[in-house]
Order: C-alpha cells, then sequence, then structure tokens
C-alpha cells in the first residue's frame, strides 16, 4: 500500500544500541503487530563511509541507531532513536516496549 509510511532503521554491526533494539524490542510480536514489517527497511551504515555520514546529516542524526517513519507525502517523522543509549526504547521490560509500539502506533504505521 503506497499510501501507509515505511519505517527506517539506521543499522550498523558495531552499534550496540542498535543490536539490543534488534535483540529485545524489534523482534518481538507486539512491533510486528504494530508494524508492518514488509514496510521496515534497515540501513546497513556500518562501514561508516563518507555516503553514510551524508545520510546522518540529511536525517540530522548523529549515527545509529536511527529509526524514522516516512509518510507517503515525503514528510518524515521525528527519529524514534537518534544515535544512543534510548533505555525506554532498549530495556528488557515489556512496559517500556509498550511505549516504543504506542509511539509507532501514534505515526499510523
Amino acid at each position: 500500500n503506497p499510501d501507509k509510511p515505511v519505517v527506517l532503521d539506521f543499522y550498523a554491526d558495531w552499534c550496540i544500541s542498535c543490536k539490543e533494539m534488534a535483540n529485545y524490542t524489534l523482534n518481538q510480536p507486539q512491533v510486528h503487530e504494530a508494524v508492518d514489517m514488509e514496510r521496515f527497511f534497515q540501513i546497513d551504515v556500518t562501514a561508516n563511509t563518507p555516503e553514510h555520514q551524508a545520510l546522518y546529516k540529511e536525517y540530522g542524526i548523529y549515527g545509529p541507531p536511527g529509526i524514522f517513519a516516512i509518510h507517503a507525502d515525503g514528510r518524515r517523522s521525528d527519529p524514534f532513536l537518534n544515535g544512543g543509549f534510548q533505555p525506554i526504547l532498549l530495556s528488557h521490560q515489556p512496559v517500556n516496549q509498550f511505549r516504543f509500539l504506542v509511539n509507532l502506533n501514534e505515526q499510523n504505521i
């Protein structure tokens, strides 16, 4: 459905916070219920090339992780994550994961 937003996830193999998001939040069934994973795309910035640096600047992030919703009209959400440890999003606790899901649901993803 081209009218639904997509989610972009800036990810790097060396990024501990990215791995925590993958292991403790993004693999949860609640996330898959809230987000159409066919519209979830990871941008691998492991190599941290000049092109990756340009993407960071374009998206206004310091580095991975950075997760955004991009709407069909081109509007971009504020980042759900922006280059650093985010205890609310990275906690093992389901309550904190739920806060992340509520944020995604409010974005109509």
